[in-house]
């Protein structure tokens, strides 16, 4: 069976998803549910990293 062997660190995984996010959030996203949520989208945001960070550190 193959093993997967970890190469990235978890900076560059951190690095890497908020590059990815980035221009999603700004311009597919964030300014259509901000307007219709009246500004609470970065309360989103916050358990979301929260749970991704998580998940990184994870063995």
């Amino acid at each position: 069976m193959a093993h997967l062997q970890r190469t990235l660190s978890l900076g560059s995984v951190v690095l890497f998803g908020i590059a990815y996010m980035t221009p999603i959030i700004v311009l597919g996203t964030f300014g259509i549910l901000a307007q219709s949520t009246a500004g609470r989208v970065p309360a989103a945001y916050l358990p979301a990293t929260s749970v991704v960070t998580c998940s990184c550190r994870s063995s």
